[in-house]
């Protein structure tokens, strides 16, 4: 997805609020590099406050690594240095045993079923998911978009076993646009980012549930100042309006 018009300035504004940061004496001049890991789903805009915070602070360097909340918050509590983490649900949190600092909500997004470009197995509702031969793709139940899946299942009165089962919405997107499933489950903000290469099918029951998406400083991060600097970012007015150009909702 390409920043363009409004985007572009939310970017200006996000800049405008490190560089209050820095005159206000929040940020030291030293080497760093801070460590920051989020769910898939955020990896767009995340790699975007990652370039301001650099772009603001010579010589640091900011490391984005995303992938399912659960998995990398299982990474976490086994030990692993993160200074930020950003999970698409609260669940990950909870099994950070004590390491998380004050937890805050920075967005939401619904679910939406897609497939591959032209929806070739010709799928118009979620009942149809159930017809013989068609194979779905879903987060594992121990991710929020899985756990998210399954009650938008229920919701629907749907009862079906996905097929494939995997750690995030951007893989699940990734085997929908390479024809290996049949059509599958991702974020709104995922579906959006894919354009006219997937099909959407919608469903009212998607709008009845919203993600979660939250964001911490490890309490036992060894940069905690900056790591601090970069949640305020995301927080600020630019930041949050830097996450609604890629399609994310309010907290």
């Amino acid at each position: 997805m390409r920043l363009r018009g409004p985007a572009v300035a939310r970017v200006a504004g996000v800049v405008a609020v490190v560089m209050a940061l820095i005159l206000t004496g929040c940020s030291g001049g030293r080497d760093r590099t801070l460590v920051v890991w989020a769910d898939a789903s955020l990896r767009a805009p995340f790699l975007q406050f990652a370039k301001v915070l650099q772009d603001t602070h010579p010589g640091t360097t900011v490391t984005v690594r995303t992938g399912g909340s659960a998995v990398l918050a299982g990474e976490i509590a086994a030990g692993a240095e993160v200074d930020v983490f950003a999970s698409a649900g609260p669940g990950p949190m909870s099994v950070l045993a004590g390491r998380p600092g004050d937890v805050d909500r920075i967005a939401s997004t619904t679910l939406l079923l897609v497939t591959a470009k032209g929806n070739p197995e010709g799928i118009a509702t979620l009942n149809q998911l159930t017809r013989g031969g068609i194979t779905v793709a879903a987060c594992r139940p121990s991710e929020p978009c899985g756990a998210m899946t399954d009650e938008v299942l229920q919701a629907a009165g749907v009862t079906l076993t996905p097929g494939v089962l995997v750690d995030d919405t951007a893989t699940v997107l990734e085997q929908v646009m390479a024809g290996e499933v049949d059509a599958g489950f991702v974020y709104a903000t995922d579906a959006e980012a894919a354009g006219a290469d997937v099909y959407v099918v919608d469903d009212p029951v998607f709008q009845q549930h919203r993600s979660n998406h939250q964001i911490t400083v490890l309490a036992d991060s060894r940069r905690s100042e900056l790591a601090g600097e970069f949640r305020d970012l995301v927080l600020s007015k630019p930041g949050q309006s830097l996450l609604d150009d890629f399609g994310f909702g309010a907290p």
